[in-house]
């Protein structure tokens, strides 16, 4: 923690205690603004959360030098740091879907459905199909085969 405070204030942090409840932590009065940083770990099979809690009054002597931008000449990337993000982002999975089109009917007919009716999504045939990642709509395509399975065509960017 004193080398990331490094450029803007020389600190010795030192751990005092821990508080799992934090109805018991008091380091202010009530009244004091705090701020509060919330940090999310994961090591191994271990997930939970962190929260450091900072009072107002220790930052303010040193709120000028925070937003003047100083600490930036001693920023350095870790490139390790951003190999093992770009690796783990790229072997992340996400939810694409190619949506034909999509119409609004009574729930009348919703009910008396039957196999075989058609429902008219109000789309040409032919018209590009709109590809959602996530369920934001990020491409135009158009349907097809690969490989025996069906497939989209990617044809634009939106």
């Amino acid at each position: 923690m004193a080398a990331s405070w490094q450029g803007i204030v020389m600190i010795e942090p030192e751990y005092v205690s821990n508080e799992i409840n934090p109805q018991f932590v008091t380091i202010v009065q009530a009244p004091e603004i705090v701020i509060k940083v919330e940090i999310h770990i994961e090591i191994e099979n271990f997930t939970g959360k962190m929260y450091f809690c900072v009072p107002y009054s220790v930052v303010e002597p040193v709120k000028e030098k925070l937003c003047s931008g100083i600490q930036a000449d001693k920023f350095e990337v870790d490139e390790r740091w951003v190999e093992g993000l770009r690796q783990r982002l790229s072997e992340s999975s996400v939810e694409v879907v190619a949506e034909a089109g999509s119409v609004n009917i009574p729930i009348g007919d919703i009910m008396n459905l039957e196999v075989g009716n058609v429902i008219n999504l109000g789309v040409h045939t032919g018209s590009d199909f709109v590809v959602k990642v996530e369920g934001v709509p990020k491409f135009r395509g158009v349907p097809g085969h690969r490989k025996g399975n069906r497939a989209v065509k990617v044809t634009g960017i939106l």
